[in-house]
């Protein structure tokens, strides 16, 4: 369950910190 757990959250961090590179990226652009 704890795993899990985890496994989300680093997931949807690692979904936030693409997202977040993309909007830089087309910022700079």
């Amino acid at each position: 369950m704890l795993n899990l757990d985890i496994l989300k959250l680093n997931k949807r961090k690692l979904l936030i910190g693409i997202f977040i590179l993309v909007v830089c990226g087309y910022l700079n652009m």
